[in-house]
């Protein structure tokens, strides 16, 4: 027992070290660009806080918090998936979201128009009786996934009912041990991926962080990467990457706080490594190692 907790103590330590490793080239890169970063940073942060209820923000667009829901939803899938499946019209993102009439405007559109509109309406079925709570304690954030899990196994049913299903992702073993052990949050990532076509973990986590629901990353390519050099073992892009990064951020002091949400937890560590990282030249590129990114995996690295 005093061997696993010695071992736990060097995990975290080694995680506070990493972490103050983050921050030294982040305010590093903050003073070698007039303060760019945290600038882009903090801009970032005031668009996430639109999905708040009206009373916490200047913004008031959608002041219906199901609108809110659909709106986020819709801004999730473009911001990661719209370079894929553009329309010849070059339709701008913010046309789609932007707009307090958006669940109307899905409906309008024909169903053979383009993949983004089937999968919007099929979006906008699933999240059409889902209501999420503000966010004010640990009960409200287990009642929304516990409402989300419901709209998603209630839209499952009707995908088995009346429509062909579409092909069951490939879980790992190691999201199964997580599901085992947590019900919720990963439960929910698992039921969504499984019901909305092209909505896999990344998206659905991006989705899920962007609504403030509890201590989740986005597992993107730079996490994935960053992540498996600290840990020095391999991640893919899938649940168990998610459940290290919220382990990181309460292993270096960054308690979710509901309060102080961009700030904290998983959303921040998120933020700070992406907006490093992605500061890189392309993946392809040979000088990548001179990138900022590089940069940051080779201090990693040194520990």
């Amino acid at each position: 027992m005093n061997n696993t907790c010695d071992q736990c103590q060097k995990i975290i330590q080694r995680d506070k070290e990493i972490w103050e490793i983050i921050l030294k080239l982040y305010c590093e890169e903050c003073l070698r660009t007039n303060n760019q970063l945290e600038t882009a940073r903090l801009k970032n942060q005031e668009k996430a806080y639109w999905c708040r209820s009206e009373k916490d923000i200047p913004q008031k667009l959608f002041s219906d918090p199901k609108q809110r829901l659909v709106a986020r939803f819709v801004k999730s899938y473009l911001n990661t998936s719209w370079h894929k499946i553009q329309s010849k019209e070059k339709t701008k993102q913010e046309k789609w979201f932007d707009s307090p009439d958006i669940a109307n405007k899905i409906r309008s559109i024909s169903d053979d128009k383009d993949k983004l509109s089937l999968f919007s309406k099929k979006g906008l079925s699933l999240l059409e009786d889902v209501e999420l709570k503000d966010y004010g304690s640990n009960q409200f954030q287990e009642d929304n996934f516990d409402v989300l899990s419901k709209a998603v196994d209630s839209e499952f049913e009707k995908c088995r009912n009346n429509t062909k299903l579409p092909k069951s992702q490939t879980v790992s073993s190691y999201e199964m041990t997580i599901i085992e052990q947590t019900n919720e949050p990963y439960q929910t990532i698992l039921k969504m991926q499984k019901v909305l076509p092209g909505y896999g973990i990344a998206l659905t986590c991006d989705f899920l962080k962007e609504s403030h629901l509890w201590n989740i990353a986005k597992p993107d390519v730079h996490l994935c990467h960053v992540f498996s050099v600290i840990d020095r073992i391999k991640y893919s892009m899938d649940l168990v990457l998610v459940k290290r990064i919220a382990e990181f951020a309460e292993n270096v002091g960054l308690r979710p706080d509901p309060n102080n949400f961009c700030n904290t937890g998983s959303y921040y560590i998120d933020k700070i490594i992406w907006m490093l990282c992605s500061r890189s030249k392309t993946e392809e590129d040979d000088n990548e190692m001179s990138s900022v990114k590089g940069e940051l995996l080779s201090r990693i690295a040194s520990i």
